[in-house]
């Protein structure tokens, strides 16, 4: 398989771990945005209760965040931070949406750690797992915002990542079982460097702490479900470590 890792980087904002995974193996929904801001609707009016939660320090992160052997089937890569990335938006209403995608593009994150992980029964597919500490009040706003900003920037959006311009589109909110605390989809495609990726986003509060997931198919060029089972053992074990 080949991918453009520069175009992919901007495009995904934190690709090493996707292409640390999916790339290690040879490989050669759409719904109405009616419905989606209705859904928005609903879940504003069940908002959570106020937020609490320990605020988890790097190592305690690295305790948390999914390992080798966690999960039977899929393969772990860790990858170097780059946590000095900040990518701006052209329309303030959309930066919590990039402030989640990116992986500490946010001044609210107190640290963050990441991991890369692969399906062994599918090569070519790649998910990321991003852990992100916080205060209990500044993870749930964090959540709230882009909710916001899923609906309001629905048409689409630019940004400069990585000294690039890239464009941002088809973005929606899509549904998920229910994990942690409260938790967010949303699918867009990025557009800049050459390539034209669609991507699928996970995002888990748990306590005072977001883990965050992004599944794609690096070969196809096509975004894949996150497995449940991987949101599920995420939360576990941050739940574990918060005590």
């Amino acid at each position: 398989m080949r991918v453009k890792a520069t175009g992919l980087a901007a495009l995904v904002t934190i690709p090493a771990l996707l292409l640390a995974t999916a790339c290690s193996s040879d490989s050669s929904g759409s719904g109405d945005k009616k419905k989606d801001q209705g859904q928005e609707s609903a879940d504003e009016a069940a908002k959570p209760a106020a937020a609490t939660g320990t605020t988890l320090t790097k190592a305690q992160l690295d305790k948390a965040v999914l390992a080798k052997g966690d999960l039977a089937g899929f393969a772990v890569a860790a990858s170097p931070s780059k946590t000095d990335e900040n990518p701006k938006v052209d329309s303030p209403q959309c930066q919590p949406i990039i402030d989640v995608m990116a992986e500490k593009a946010s001044p609210k994150v107190k640290d963050a750690v990441n991991r890369g992980l692969s399906s062994k029964a599918t090569p070519g597919i790649g998910y990321a797992d991003v852990l992100r500490s916080y205060t209990a009040e500044d993870a749930q706003q964090t959540v709230a915002d882009l909710k916001n900003a899923l609906v309001g920037c629905a048409s689409g959006f630019g940004a400069v990542s990585q000294g690039q311009k890239v464009k941002y589109s088809d973005v929606k909110q899509i549904q998920l079982a229910k994990a942690g605390d409260e938790s967010v989809g949303f699918q867009l495609t990025g557009e800049g460097g050459g390539q034209k990726i669609p991507l699928n986003y996970v995002v888990v509060r748990e306590g005072a702490t977001l883990a965050m997931f992004i599944g794609m198919d690096l070969g196809a060029k096509k975004p894949v479900k996150v497995p449940q089972e991987l949101v599920n053992k995420q939360v576990e074990k941050i739940a574990a470590v918060s005590g």
